[in-house]
């Protein structure tokens, strides 16, 4: 019996490990307010991350402060020259936001902030995107649900969000997730 809670021991203590090493949270590997990845079929998928707590957007007097509101904007400005490159070679887009929260301090309002995060970055991009909306032929929203209780670390790391408890670290878990496909018109 004593081998058995020894060997448990031993697997938490290496995910422990593995933990405290560089951090990859599935294919999102920075610490950078927002990251891009581009797929060979003109898909593409960014990351922006430093909203406010409970907010849909930076709050300028939350730590860490700076520059997560430019971030912000450039990353809203990336998107849509990547969706116009994509309009560019004779195709429609569909566009998926997907809000998330930082678990370990917006749970108990995941549900609306999430929400909330995702309408109001897609409309910006929406606002950007005037005189080509008729290009964008599917376009949503999502946020993630409201659990019944706390997750543990074990399911904050399975959900891809950021381990630690940083002011860093809760605005990276607090972002949205943008996706681009092109699609035929």
């Amino acid at each position: 019996m004593a081998f058995a809670s020894e060997f448990k021991y031993e697997d938490e203590l290496e995910e422990l490990e593995l933990l405290d090493s560089e951090y990859e949270t599935g294919k999102w590997k920075t610490q950078d307010w927002v990251e891009l990845h581009r797929s060979v079929d003109g898909s593409f998928e960014v990351r922006v991350s430093g909203f406010g707590w409970n907010a849909d957007r930076p709050i300028l007097k939350e730590k860490p402060t700076g520059e997560v509101l430019k971030k912000h904007d450039e990353a809203v400005n990336e998107i849509v020259d990547e969706i116009k490159k994509i309009f560019a070679r004779g195709a429609c887009v569909d566009i998926g936001v997907n809000g998330y929260v930082d678990w370990g301090s917006e749970w108990k309002e995941s549900e609306k902030t999430s929400n909330n995060r995702a309408d109001f970055f897609l409309s910006r991009i929406w606002k950007k995107l005037l005189g080509y909306q008729a290009r964008v032929k599917d376009h949503q929203t999502t946020g993630v649900w409201k659990p019944s209780k706390k997750p543990t670390h074990r399911e904050l790391v399975a959900s891809g969000a950021w381990p630690g408890d940083t002011p860093r670290e809760r605005m990276l878990n607090r972002r949205v997730q943008v996706s681009v496909n092109p699609t035929r018109c």
